[in-house]
This record gives structure tokens, sequence and C-alpha cells, in this order.
């Protein structure tokens, strides 16, 4: 099995990722992309990290998932996340995981919380990408919910703060045809920080090290495969 992935970001020139299977174990099997081991867009690369598993009308994946920010031990790892399952209404919880964890930045103690989750859209009768149409295809959305707050010392009462308000900071919404797998992926990395925290950080002397927003993407779409049995 061997795809190659037109993927767009921003502005920027549109590149091209080629997928392919590395090695396979029964219904367990890994992926390697391109020559460098590093991709354009945000699904391949998160498929290209882990192992890959058929369980019946589903797929799922074990991986990890870094965000691009500087927040250190910001990599979450994770097990059985459903990619689609053929099985499910729509509407439906696919996979879902939540963990909140503490880290110091700065002096800072930050407290981050997330939820990860993946969730059946619909199916669609068909889809026509690069002038082939697919058949049967499942569109299915993960979302990284994200928060971040703080304790700080107000005239000697410790107080909460908000920096990053529960919000969505990464969206991908994946298409997968019949017999084929992945053949569309439309990602959004984005996020806010809470203005008034920041504002209270700066006057105290305090930087975080990291944008006070981002917002940033990639758009990807199948451009040749093939597969073998």
């Amino acid at each position: 099995m061997m795809y190659a992935f037109l993927a767009e970001t921003g502005t920027a020139p549109t590149e091209t990722d080629s997928l392919y299977v590395a090695s396979r174990n029964g219904s367990s099997f890994m992926l390697d992309i391109n020559d460098t081991d590093a991709g354009f867009g945000i699904m391949s690369n998160l498929l290209a990290n882990g192992t890959l598993t058929e369980q019946g009308t589903a797929l799922t994946l074990n991986s990890n998932l870094s965000l691009p920010i500087d927040i250190p031990g910001n990599a979450i790892d994770f097990e059985g996340l459903v990619l689609y399952d053929e099985s499910i209404a729509d509407g439906e919880t696919l996979f879902s995981i939540s963990d909140t964890y503490t880290q110091d930045i700065q002096g800072v103690p930050l407290t981050i919380s997330y939820t990860l989750s993946t969730e059946n859209i619909s199916q669609l009768e068909g889809l026509t990408l690069n002038g082939e149409t697919f058949t049967d295809v499942e569109v299915v959305d993960l979302l990284l919910e994200f928060s971040v707050s703080t304790s700080v010392d107000v005239l000697g009462n410790p107080t909460t703060f908000s920096i990053l308000d529960p919000q969505n900071v990464l969206e991908i919404r994946s298409y997968y045809g019949a017999n084929v797998g992945l053949i569309k992926a439309d990602s959004e990395f984005s996020f806010e920080l809470n203005p008034t925290t920041v504002a209270l950080l700066q006057t105290l002397n305090i930087d975080l090290g990291f944008p006070n927003s981002i917002n940033s993407g990639t758009s990807q779409e199948i451009k040749a495969y093939s597969v073998t049995n």
C-alpha cells in the first residue's frame, strides 16, 4: 500500500507527502513517510508516527501527538484511537481520553487539561478528488480540546487565572474511502490566550515564552495510490 498526498499549508507552496506501509504483523501495520521521515501534512505525520490496527469495521491508531507550541511535556501519547468505524452511527463519539497535569514554565506553575477525541460525522456516497471518485466515504473529526490555568499570588492571596480558556486547539476532518483508506484531511491548529491574564502576567514581568495566538493548518488530498493484497 502506498499513497501520495498533496499537502497545502496556508500560503506556502503545495508539497507532496508519500506514505507507504513499512512493516506488517497480522492486522497491525506501520507507515513510513517521505525520505526524511517527516511530512508536510498534520494527518500524514500522525499516521506515520504510530501503529495502525484493523479491527473488523474499524481502524485504530497507537501514536502520539505533539503540539507546535513550546510547552514542555506537550506530547500526548494514546492507544486505540479510533480513526473510523463503519458500524457506528453518525454523530457518535468513537474515542475519547482526558488528562490533567501540572508543568512549571519560567517558574510559573501551569495546570494543563486536555481531551482528545474522534467523532463519526457522516458517510458520503461518493467524493471526487483529482479526477477520481471514491465511494462509501467515512467522514470523521479528530478534536483536541486544551486549557491552561495558573495560580498567581495577588496581594498575598493565591488566585487561579485562566491562561487558555477551554477550546479546540486542533481540529482534523478526515475522509476515508472504502478499500483505500485516508483520501482527504483538512487540519487546523489555532488558539488564543486569555487577554486579561496575559496583561496581568505582563505587569508581573512573567513571560511564558509562547505567542498570544496561532492560526495555521493544512489541507491534504490524495494524488495517487497503490493497494496490493
